[in-house]
């Protein structure tokens, strides 16, 4: 009986036993992922209590994304929700009414001549889609908990406001684009050796990404 406990000659098969190719799927495709968690209220309601548990949700997993020998260097993880519009009337910050404005985050060199350049390109950007950089909000942050590695590439980290938006139907598609000709002008200025590449993490019109 333990010999044949210890002898199994049973043929290998693939876990997952899917196809190499099978229409659009290609099997060469497949790669792991980070781990997601998903909370939602079924009513639509927004509550600080949902926002807890969604950074327990974050804690409590272990493979949120790569992580330093150190535990406390990683390649970030965060958590999206939607934009929290009383919240940010709350804080100051004249924001129009749902839906008339795009908020995201901006990492952004600490050095203050390089923070300048990329600025005058990300207003410069929005202006060009009729719009405006109506705020800047300095987003509060930890750093005492990072590590070694982190702290020294740690960004300056900014909230942005982007108002003036006259169609609903393409904001999002604005938005998008003025992100993706930023992020290839922080190319241009990098390879000029004015500063690291530094982006808009996000922006968008209903939803915002924390990342952490």
């Amino acid at each position: 009986m333990k010999q044949e406990l210890f002898n199994n000659k049973t043929k290998a098969e693939d876990y997952q036993r899917q196809p190499k190719q099978l229409g659009l799927y290609e099997a060469s495709h497949e790669h792991d992922a980070c781990g997601v968690g998903m909370l939602v209220n079924i009513q639509g309601g927004k509550s600080h209590e949902l926002v807890d548990s969604a950074l327990k949700v974050l804690e409590n997993m272990r493979h949120r994304g790569a992580e330093g020998a150190d535990n406390k260097t990683g390649d970030g993880a965060g958590i999206m929700l939607q934009i929290p519009h009383e919240f940010i009337l709350l804080q100051g910050i004249p924001v129009p009414e749902k839906g008339k404005y795009g908020t995201g985050l901006l990492f952004l060199p600490k050095d203050g001549k390089d923070q300048a350049v990329i600025l005058s390109v990300i207003i410069e950007e929005i202006e060009k889609e009729g719009l405006t950089l109506m705020h800047l909000r300095n987003v509060p942050t930890c750093p005492e908990i990072l590590g070694e590695a982190a702290l020294a590439n740690e960004p300056d980290i900014k909230q942005i406001f982007i108002t003036g938006f006259t169609e609903s139907e393409t904001a999002d598609r604005k938005l998008y684009i003025i992100r993706k000709r930023i992020e290839l002008q922080s190319v241009y200025w990098q390879s000029r050796g004015y500063f690291e590449r530094k982006y808009i993490k996000s922006a968008k019109l209903d939803s915002v990404c924390c990342k952490i």
